[in-house]
């Protein structure tokens, strides 16, 4: 009887171990991207080119030849996928044939940036006026 109490006591010591060890482990951090212009909330006109600009930094020591970045404008790609510079700086230049409130985000290697709350802000409203 003691052990197969000693088996079963060591089989939930076992269980609850590898139950609490964390099933995911993140071994990269994600590049952060932080739109720096134009200013949130900026006004423009149909028909004007708008520049956008935003700064890519590599973590773990990522290179930029291996990312791409692209820019959305709601749900329509704006500015197709290029290479991110060796600067870390990256543009797109459009402009918007009508009027309306606009919301531009910038994604890497396919994967739009989902903001994670550390200061840095990876989308931009404008307003487009006639």
């Amino acid at each position: 009887m003691r052990s197969s109490t000693l088996l079963l006591s060591s089989s939930a010591l076992l269980w609850a171990v590898a139950c609490s060890e964390p099933a995911l482990n993140v071994l990269r951090e994600p590049p952060s991207v932080t739109v720096q212009e134009p200013s949130n909330g900026a006004r423009f006109y149909t028909g004007q080119e708008i520049t956008f600009k935003a700064l890519i930094l590599a973590q773990n020591g990522d290179e930029f030849s291996t990312m791409s970045h692209q820019w959305v404008a709601n749900d329509q790609t704006i500015c197709l996928s290029e290479p991110v510079p060796d600067d870390g700086f990256a543009y797109c230049a459009w402009t918007f044939p009508d009027p309306g409130e606009q919301s531009i985000s910038v994604g890497l290697n396919g994967v739009i940036i989902v903001d994670r709350d550390r200061g840095g802000s990876r989308s931009r409203k404008v307003g487009i006026a006639r």
